[in-house]
């Protein structure tokens, strides 16, 4: 089930062989925003800390770890954050 994500950027993603990692935050809670393969490359080139974030994708819970898996096939919208 796909679930949209929006907040800023609060970290610079890092990346782990096909895997990309970083975190994003709103007024709720804090995500750790996962992808692979070519989307892993699109976010390691494309997304920085401060940019404002809104994309689609699976949700994880684990405790209190909140997450979302982004597919290749997603759509992230970017904006510059003041």
């Amino acid at each position: 089930m796909n679930e949209q994500v929006t907040g800023k950027v609060i970290s610079n993603p890092v990346t782990v062989g096909e895997i990309c990692f970083f975190l994003i935050e709103n007024s709720d809670e804090k995500f750790l925003v996962i992808s692979r393969g070519m989307q892993s490359v699109k976010d390691n080139i494309f997304i920085k800390e401060g940019q404002l974030l809104k994309s689609s994708g699976m949700l994880i819970d684990i405790k209190n770890i909140h997450g979302i898996l982004i597919p290749e096939s997603s759509v992230i919208e970017l904006k510059k954050s003041n």
